[in-house]
C-alpha cells in the first residue's frame, strides 16, 4: 500500500510538471533589445512545439521583412529565416536563428546565421 501511495504521488508530480510545461507558450509580439537594428519586432504563433515568425526590422532607415518556421524544445527555438530582401545583398540567400528562452519566458537571446556565413547576436522581449 505504501508503494502505492507513493506512486500515486510521484504520478501526481509528473503530471503536474508535464502540464506546466505544456501551457507554456510563446506566442505573442517580441520586441528586439541592441541589436545594432532599428524598430526591431518579431510575432511568435505557437502550436505545440511548432513555431511560425515574422519579423521586422531597419537598418540605416531601410525596412526588411522576414519569416520563418522551426519548433520550440525545452527552451530552444530554431526556426528558418527568410528575408523579403536580405540586408546583405538584396533578393537572395535566407538564414535561420538559434535563439534560448529565458527561465521565466520574458525573453529569447541567440544567434542569427545567414547563407553568406554572417552571424551575429540578437534579443527580444515579450511586449505584455
Amino acid at each position: 500500500m505504501k508503494k502505492l501511495a507513493v506512486f500515486a504521488a510521484v504520478l501526481f508530480i509528473l503530471c503536474a510538471v508535464s502540464v506546466a510545461v505544456a501551457e507554456q507558450n510563446i506566442s505573442g509580439i517580441w520586441v528586439g533589445e541592441g541589436s545594432g537594428v532599428a524598430n526591431a519586432q518579431m510575432i511568435l504563433a505557437q502550436s505545440g512545439n511548432n513555431i511560425q515568425v515574422v519579423g521586422y526590422f531597419e537598418v540605416n532607415g531601410t525596412p526588411y521583412v522576414w519569416y520563418g518556421n522551426g519548433t520550440l524544445t525545452a527552451n530552444t527555438l530554431q526556426y528558418s529565416v527568410i528575408y523579403s530582401k536580405n540586408p546583405d545583398s538584396g533578393n537572395g540567400p535566407n538564414g535561420r536563428h538559434v535563439m534560448k528562452l529565458s527561465a521565466d519566458g520574458r525573453k529569447i537571446t541567440g544567434q542569427w546565421y545567414n547563407n553568406y556565413g554572417n552571424s551575429g547576436t540578437g534579443s527580444y522581449v515579450k511586449q505584455k
